[in-house]
This record gives structure tokens, C-alpha cells and sequence, in this order.
């Protein structure tokens, strides 16, 4: 990538930033927006404004002095003025936020020159779980975090605020209440603020979900109306239908990968096999749309896929066969 594509996606960025805290954002908007983000370049550039706007609200007054003390007047005329809503400042439209979030990293880079021990860190530490195990990490705070096989988190930590981006995958989160620096976890474009709780949270490529334990979260997302969630709740996002949902639910069932079980009741094929898709090296798919509602409760040990698939054929009338490096699906002849 050279300089200038780098220069463009971070121009972007801005922008995206600036449309989607606009009061005028679209559905439309949104879906691009996820378009867009689904690059892994454009997702680390939109990343790191965005954790650098964060730096800059919750160290404003220091940047002010920073800023005040500074003899370059281009460090004088940077600072914009007093955001208007968590997600950005209202410039003018998107070219004018593109301005002013550059902007708003001009300044975070002043004050990390001035104050670097004030700032949350601008590279975060990554964590991730091998496909074969799920891994404890426990924070500095006693906050814990495990990660489900094959998930991958960023942990920031300043002193404000502590924040996690999940960039795929599953983690059961633990969190020790500090109402002098919350816990947020990002996942895309949707943050979930804890209250000092025991949740669960799920990504992948269908859906977004959030299973509360104990306490309370709040999920705050550009698109939708904050939702909280309360203890014995969850609530998912369809990524297809962009439809959200909160349900009752058994947190002890959401979080049972912890003790190596998936556990169901009258649970779907279709999602069944989605959630297998999550622990198999191979794809799975339903070649018979007729068995997609056949309904199963019980516990699956996890395992390879394909013992989890004999352990269905056991109680469902379904058979499984292997064609072409695929996991097949169908109804039993």
C-alpha cells in the first residue's frame, strides 16, 4: 500500500466517523459504512480514529493546557471545538468532520508528546485463543476475560476508561466495577458499557449477541436506540435483517463452552450447525431445507465437528456425509 492509498483510507475514515455521528445518518449510510469496514485496512485506520477521539474526550481539559503551552500555532488552530455527541463533532457536513476528527489526532499526538503517561495507550494488547483451546487473561484490575477457541481481543487501558475490541469470535467477560474508568467493549460498530457484570458476547459472520449474567450492559450503536440489558437477558443483532432482539435467556447455557459444552434447547438445526461451523476446519452445510426446524435440547461435549454431527445423528433423523471437503447435512433416507 503506498502512502497516498494509506492517506486515503484515513481520509475515509474521518469521514465515516463524522456522517455516522451526523443526527441525519441513514440506514443506507450504515450498510455502506459495513461495506466499507469489512476491509481490514479500512477497519484498522477507522480503529484508530476512533480510539484516538476517545483519548481526546477523556483527556480534554489536559490537551487544552497542552495545547495552550505550545508555541506552534499550528497546534494553536487545530483544536476543535467542544464535541457535541460521544461519537464525533458536527463540522459542517462530512468534508468538515473529516477536518476536525484529523484534527482531533493532531491534538492526541500533541498530548502524548507533552503527557505520554495520561493517555491511553495507542497500540492496545492483543489476546487471542488457539482453534483448539479457550484461554483465561486476567487484567491488571482483576478483571477477567476468557476467549472462546480462535477469538482475538485488543485490550486498551488508560485512566478514564478500559476498552476491549473483539475482532472475532467469543468471550465471557468479568469485570471489576470501577465507576472511574468503565469497561466498554467495541465490536464493529457497536459498543457494549458495562456496569460491573458477568456477560457473554458472540461474534460472528450472522449475528452479534450479548448474554447477561450478572448485572447490567448497556449496547450503544450509530444505528439504534441504546438497549439495556439487564441479568438473565440477551440480546442479538441479525447482521442480515439488521433486527435487534432481547430475550430472556439461561446465561449458564450461553457461557457452557467455558466447561468444553455447547448446550441446547429446542434449538434449530440451522442453528445448530451454525454454531458447529464455529468449531469445524471444514464447512458445514444443510442440503435439505425440510430438516433446517428439526429441534434438539441437550449438551453437545465440544469435540471435533464431525463427533458433535454423530452425536446428532443419534437423536435426529438426520445423516452426514463428507463430498468435496464439505460436511453434508441431510435428511435420513
Amino acid at each position: 500500500m503506498t502512502q497516498s492509498d494509506k492517506m486515503d483510507i484515513e481520509l475515509k475514515a474521518a469521514a465515516w466517523h463524522a456522517r455516522l455521528a451526523s443526527d441525519d445518518v441513514s440506514e443506507q449510510d450504515f450498510l455502506q459504512f459495513e461495506q466499507w469496514i469489512s476491509d481490514p485496512a479500512c477497519r484498522a485506520a477507522f480503529d484508530a480514529l476512533q480510539f484516538a477521539v476517545f483519548d481526546v474526550e477523556d483527556n480534554a481539559d489536559a490537551l487544552r493546557d497542552a495545547l495552550a503551552q505550545s508555541n506552534s500555532a499550528s497546534a494553536n488552530s487545530v483544536w476543535p471545538r467542544a464535541p457535541t455527541r460521544r461519537r464525533g463533532w458536527k463540522a459542517g457536513g462530512v468534508l468538515g468532520g473529516a477536518v476536525a476528527a484529523i484534527a482531533t489526532m493532531a491534538a492526541a499526538f500533541v498530548l502524548m508528546v507533552n503527557q505520554p503517561s495520561s493517555t491511553t495507550p495507542v497500540d492496545g494488547v492483543v489476546y487471542a485463543a488457539r482453534p483448539d483451546e479457550t484461554r483465561l487473561i486476567t487484567l491488571a484490575d482483576n478483571t477477567e476475560i476468557t476467549l472462546n477457541r480462535g477469538a482475538e481481543v485488543t485490550v486498551y487501558w488508560g485512566k478514564t476508561e478500559r476498552r476491549v475490541v473483539l475482532a472475532e469470535g467469543e468471550a465471557a467477560f468479568r469485570v471489576q466495577h470501577d465507576a472511574q474508568r468503565p469497561m466498554s467493549v467495541i465490536v464493529d460498530t457497536y459498543e457494549i458499557r458495562d456496569v460491573g457484570t458477568v456477560f457473554n458476547v458472540l461474534k460472528d459472520a450472522s449475528r452479534l449477541t450479548v448474554t447477561v449474567a450478572e448485572g447490567e450492559v448497556a449496547v450503544i450503536s450509530v444505528s439504534k436506540p441504546i438497549q439495556h440489558v439487564l441479568s438473565d437477558f440477551q440480546y442479538e443483532i441479525d447482521h442480515s435483517s439488521n433486527e435487534a432482539s432481547v430475550r430472556p435467556a439461561r446465561p449458564e447455557d450461553a457461557m457452557a463452552w467455558q466447561q468444553g459444552h455447547l448446550v441446547y434447547r429446542d434449538a434449530a438445526l440451522s442453528d445448530i450447525v451454525r454454531d458447529l461451523n464455529r468449531y469445524s476446519d471444514v464447512p458445514i452445510r444443510i442440503s435439505d431445507a425440510s430438516i433446517t426446524h428439526l429441534t434438539f435440547s441437550g449438551s453437545l461435549k465440544i469435540e471435533p465437528a464431525n463427533a458433535m454431527l454423530d452425536t446428532l445423528e443419534k437423536f435426529l433423523p438426520i445423516d452426514v456425509t463428507e463430498a468435496g471437503g464439505t460436511l453434508v447435512v441431510g435428511s435420513r433416507k
